[in-house]
């Protein structure tokens, strides 16, 4: 099943009962990254969210989207299968239609997001309801966005023209930061510009439908295409319209797109923001984006991405999607492999099945004691996929009550509970983080948005007597 936008999917969210409109009125801060950090805390299936009632807008003007994708539910949804459908089985299918890439785009001649337009005295701040998602980042973020860009050497070839999810620092009324990662294919591509002493078109669309969203933080090849791929997923065409500035493709059903291009040569500070591993990243100096032209709907929905200790919204994004291209190189080399586990922190470890080719063929080695039994699994999940990546400065000791973090000194962590209790503190001088299906929505969120979600979360309490369950 195709979802033709954003809407469309909250629609078939709001259907199945995975979806809270939020209809109390908020603070952007603190409220609504203190939302995003809880609604991953109230379930095994935690829904989507909507809030239009922002305060300093008039009611349904703006809109914000938060963990739209954030759990196995949406996620079985968004491939249009039943919400129970379990992972393994969702992973079989995404699977099979991967196999059919790739799959031409539908060009479209028009979008949505074309019948409200700026290009003279841009200000970002009037569009769209920035906030700030943890309490030391360095500014307002774009951090679900689908940046578009093109190969500057071969411009014409549909496969290199790339469509990637990067962090967007709003640094003034038209102009970005952005982080390109110096593997990822648009600094790839702002290298071959910059080399020729040419800037780098790019257009940047803002609340996408899932599909588009999945195959942008996918690891394709450089020149398989994000849109013939999203194509294959969704088993139909993916529509596509040409930006007007930039002649890139865009998104057909888009709610905000801007479109502008990186500066070449020019690097400005940007972060601290707090990222998927549960820690904030430091600053940097990273290229710019001066925007050109703004296109977005009547009343459109800011898509934002609570990013902290995982499971977050990212982990469901990146999950399958993941571990299929892993095991689809490993199967070909060794036929033993059975599954791939990469889903935990966006694949810093990947947990491999095999089949025994002969003794010894597939070992485990842990460094963790049995004193931390499996109550404290997400823990040593994040230690192993993230902590032990920083130069064996953390390391988790038996102490005969809980796990003890030894020596991070520099090493920081964001609060489970985010924005709402102010306590980002050393891992060193604080109990490692937590999450709980049985935190209060009280102690986590504004009294008025824990109203809204009270009755969803009593939905979700398992019967007397029995523990929720632990895995998804």
């Amino acid at each position: 099943m195709a979802y033709k936008d954003l809407r469309a999917f909250l629609q078939r969210l709001k259907e199945e009962g995975q979806f809270v409109h939020v209809e109390q009125q908020v603070n952007l801060e603190p409220d609504l990254g203190a939302c995003g950090r809880a609604v991953t805390s109230i379930g095994d299936n935690p829904p989507a969210l909507l809030f239009d009632n922002l305060f300093g807008y008039e009611q349904g003007k703006r809109a914000v989207a938060l963990n739209v994708i954030g759990s196995w539910a949406n996620h079985a949804l968004m491939l249009g299968l039943p919400k129970d459908t379990p992972v393994k089985e969702q992973f079989v299918e995404f699977s099979r239609r991967w196999d059919k890439f790739p799959i031409p785009v539908k060009e479209m001649k028009d979008a949505p997001f074309y019948k409200n337009e700026v290009t003279k005295d841009i200000n970002l701040f009037d569009i769209l309801p920035f906030f700030r998602l943890n309490d030391h980042d360095g500014g307002f973020y774009i951090d679900k966005a689908c940046v578009i860009s093109k190969d500057p050497v071969d411009p014409d070839n549909f496969g290199k023209q790339n469509v990637g999810v990067y962090r967007l620092q709003v640094k003034g009324k038209d102009h970005l930061g952005i982080q390109p990662v110096p593997m990822h294919d648009i600094a790839v591509q702002l290298r071959m510009a910059e080399e020729r002493g040419q800037n780098l078109p790019v257009a940047i669309a803002i609340g996408n439908d899932p599909v588009i969203l999945i195959m942008a933080s996918s690891p394709l090849l450089y020149d398989q295409s994000e849109y013939e791929m999203a194509g294959a997923i969704q088993e139909e065409p993916y529509p596509v319209v040409k930006g007007k500035l930039t002649g890139l493709d865009i998104p057909w059903g888009a709610e905000v797109v801007l479109e502008g291009e990186i500066i070449g040569r020019k690097r400005e500070p940007e972060g601290p923001f707090g990222e998927f591993t549960g820690s904030y990243s430091g600053g940097r100096s990273m290229p710019v984006v001066k925007i050109k032209a703004v296109y977005h709907r009547t009343n459109p929905i800011f898509e934002a991405l609570y990013l902290g200790i995982p499971w977050t919204e990212l982990d469901y994004m990146i999950g399958l999607n993941t571990c299929l291209p892993l095991y689809k190189q490993l199967k070909e080399t060794f036929p033993e492999v059975v599954a791939v586990n990469a889903m935990y922190t966006h694949g810093l470890v990947a947990i491999i099945s095999t089949k025994t080719r002969y003794g010894g063929f597939a070992k485990a080695r842990s460094d963790y004691e049995r004193s931390l039994r499996p109550m404290a699994w997400d823990i040593v999940r994040w230690s192993l996929s993230w902590m032990r990546m920083l130069i064996r400065l953390i390391s988790i000791k038996s102490c005969g009550r809980s796990p003890r973090v030894s020596r991070p000194a520099k090493i920081w962590s964001l609060c489970p509970m985010s924005r709402s209790c102010r306590c980002i503190q050393p891992l060193s001088r604080r109990a490692s983080p937590t999450k709980s299906s049985s935190t209060p929505l009280s102690r986590l969120l504004p009294i008025s948005v824990a109203n809204s979600l009270n009755p969803w979360t009593r939905r979700l309490q398992p019967p007397s007597g029995k523990k929720p369950c632990a895995n998804l």
